[in-house]
């Protein structure tokens, strides 16, 4: 399952901004710089996941195409919690962005620490829960807020021909 509707919002010294990652370059960054801030956004369908299934895993695929640590700092620390956003591409307004920006957390996720040398290469969360979650409430979207520190991070978001390059859920099912 890949991602829908994901991209990042960042917040500098003149406000809120939002950028889908549909659009060129295609990525989703993260970063805690001070003077220009980026939360990614990531969400999957899950509509197709039938009544009644149990869930045995469900795993989220990150692919790293660059990660820049502080100075002093071996990596940087990703926060991933489950949140529930509108479709970035109709937040118009500061508030709406800083809503979403600053939306309190349903599930506080892992933290994962993303290294320079992962570059070119998936990093992997457990979402068992998160799904679980979605699904006991009749979510039809499982959706991510994905938070930087000590650093930057950037994650391809353009599907290749392969079906690689693009944030993925993978979930098993009975």
């Amino acid at each position: 399952m890949g991602g829908a509707d994901d991209g990042y919002i960042g917040l500098d010294s003149i406000g809120y901004y939002s950028v889908l990652s549909s659009n060129f370059p295609n990525t989703i960054e993260v970063s805690d710089d001070p003077a220009d801030s980026r939360r990614g956004f990531i969400s999957f369908s899950i509509a197709s996941i039938p009544a009644g299934a149990v869930i045995q895993s469900a795993t989220v695929f990150l692919p790293v195409l660059r990660a820049t640590p502080v100075f002093g700092a071996t990596g940087v620390t990703i926060l991933v919690d489950m949140v529930s956003f509108p479709s970035l591409n109709t937040l118009t307004t500061q508030g709406q962005l800083a809503s979403v920006y600053g939306a309190t957390a349903i599930l506080q996720g892992p933290s994962l620490s993303i290294l320079p040398g992962d570059a070119g290469f998936d990093r992997t969360f457990n979402a068992t829960d998160a799904v679980n979650d979605a699904i006991n409430h009749g979510d039809p979207l499982l959706q991510f807020r994905l938070i930087g520190i000590s650093g930057d991070v950037t994650f391809d978001d353009l599907l290749q021909t392969d079906g690689t390059g693009t944030p993925m859920l993978r979930v098993e099912y009975f």
